[in-house]
């Protein structure tokens, strides 16, 4: 194990990226910052306001009311599908979210919706192949869930493509929806001050040692959006930061913290597996993804955030699909996503795993962990 530097205890590590004047004083660039192989795009504030936009297009192109998902997903990709009065069908991807199964065998799938995700950065080429199959012999949309894969290279091939700029970029708001056709003129609602003013203010104090109101702030602006799920432009704000974005060494940084970290953990024998080994080229990690056994996953989530660490938990199922999904139900109570965003220092990476490290010692001992 390598040594580590001390750490602020009241320093934050993961959850929401911060924002400093010096992000707006950059002065704005060209960039090449838009993802995926569309020309036509939407400028959003959420990714669910981009599937509802989608699923809007695809009904004005004749499709049916009939969407197959994967069972592993987070609620706010089921709420647009819900609102529009989709017959909402599941399959599964698996305990290793590769190994998809009760996909719709017979094809049947003319005018219906297929949706896929990407899950933590990591391509799904299991569902690509698949659905490239199908098209051969069947018409159907399909939404690229590309909202944990923002900076991934080479997706958003197919009808649709949802990205979610607000998971790796410190912005206040921000989705696009792409698509490989003319998107309608939408009536967009204008950006939520009230959500976007909450965002914007507990990203620049989120730094602030001994201010915990950042916590307040971004559960309120949540709640805006659970409470009005109405699809809305991008705000002025968020456009702003974007133009002085540079996207290349934001990638570059999430990749070599990926494998800093794997490193690390590879060095440690805890109970714990990451969900995966390894980046594909270019692979671009929202997180690191751990296996744990679902009695040790809320136990160590609390003593890391008591340690300044914030791991999200991806996703809790509160339906059905605990009962008929196994594996998904698994998932959704042993994963728990490391950070591991371009904020972070290798300092900062090796005091979460030896943070990790010492609370499986003191599980095994029946010794308080040190703070």
């Amino acid at each position: 194990m390598t040594s580590i530097l001390p750490i602020n205890p009241d320093m934050n590590i993961g959850g929401e990226l911060t924002l400093s004047l010096d992000d707006f004083l950059v002065n704005p660039g060209i960039s090449d910052f838009w993802p995926g192989q569309h020309r036509h795009r939407l400028l959003l504030d959420t990714g669910r306001s981009a599937i509802y936009l989608a699923l809007l297009s695809i009904l004005q192109r004749g499709g049916k009311k009939e969407a197959w998902l994967p069972a592993y997903c987070c609620s706010s990709v089921l709420t647009p599908f819900q609102r529009l009065g989709f017959k909402i069908r599941f399959y599964t991807m698996g305990r290793d979210l590769a190994s998809p199964g009760e996909l719709p065998l017979d094809l049947d799938l003319n005018n219906r919706t297929f949706l896929f995700i990407h899950y933590f950065g990591k391509r799904n080429q299991t569902i690509h192949d698949y659905l490239t199959a199908c098209q051969s012999r069947q018409r159907f949309f399909v939404i690229e869930d590309c909202v944990q894969a923002l900076f991934t290279r080479g997706l958003g091939c197919f009808d649709y493509a949802v990205y979610s700029l607000r998971k790796f970029l410190p912005l206040p708001d921000g989705a696009l929806l792409s698509s490989g056709t003319p998107l309608a003129p939408f009536n967009l609602a204008p950006p939520d001050e009230g959500f976007v003013s909450r965002r914007l203010i507990g990203k620049l104090i989120r730094g602030r040692v001994d201010n915990a109101g950042f916590l307040d702030l971004f559960a309120e602006a949540e709640a805006f959006i659970d409470q009005e799920p109405q699809p809305r432009a991008m705000s002025f704000l968020s456009r702003y930061l974007t133009e002085r974005l540079t996207p290349s060494p934001i990638a570059a940084r999430r990749m070599a913290n990926f494998n800093y970290l794997l490193q690390l953990l590879q060095e440690v024998p805890v109970p714990a597996q990451p969900l995966f080994h390894e980046l594909e080229a270019g692979e671009v990690p929202l997180g690191l993804p751990l296996e744990l056994d679902p009695d040790l996953r809320e136990p160590l989530r609390s003593y890391l955030k008591g340690q300044g660490i914030y791991c999200p938990v991806h996703w809790p199922l509160a339906d059905a699909r605990q009962a008929v999904f196994p594996a998904e139900r698994l998932l959704s109570h042993s994963l728990l996503t490391l950070p591991l965003d371009q904020s972070l220092s290798e300092d900062q990476i090796a005091y979460t795993v030896e943070k990790i490290r010492r609370f499986f010692r003191s599980r095994s001992s029946s010794v308080p962990p040190r703070l």
